[in-house]
């Protein structure tokens, strides 16, 4: 059974890039996408994914963006998508232990998601 994915970002071609590049993977099944924030918590309650890859601007609070997502769906794995350094310290700092930068892979992607997957 593929891993249901749901993508939250607030930048349109960054959200459906990365669900069109997740989407070529048969494992993983990218069940919706979001802005991230309250719209994308509220898609996240309803899709009831088994990860969340959250994108959150730089000039947002990371730890409270996670925190809100983890009780949004709490059973689910969340892999940050980070552009910074700064960004994946937030992250880290935030409990998120999968972090993607934007160089990275589709591949080094797909395997964050297996790891954090329920």
């Amino acid at each position: 059974m593929p891993i249901r994915v749901h993508v939250a970002c607030d930048h349109q071609i960054i959200r459906r890039s990365l669900a069109a590049l997740l989407d070529s993977d048969e494992s993983l099944d990218v069940i919706r996408t979001s802005p991230e924030g309250v719209r994308g918590l509220e898609a996240v309650r309803n899709t009831r994914a088994d990860v969340l890859v959250l994108a959150v601007p730089p000039h947002e609070d990371i730890a409270q963006h996670a925190d809100w997502y983890r009780q949004a769906i709490s059973d689910a794995g969340i892999v940050g998508f980070a552009v910074t350094d700064e960004q994946a310290e937030g992250y880290r700092t935030a409990g998120i232990e999968e972090i993607i930068y934007s160089h990275n892979s589709t591949a080094d992607l797909s395997q964050a998601i297996h790891r954090v997957a329920p």
